[in-house]
């Protein structure tokens, strides 16, 4: 399950980005 948490912050940090752009 910890994996699973990194994972979500790696989408949420690719997200933010994308709406950077």
């Amino acid at each position: 399950m910890m994996c699973h948490n990194q994972f979500s912050r790696y989408l949420v940090f690719g997200l933010k980005i994308l709406q950077s752009i």
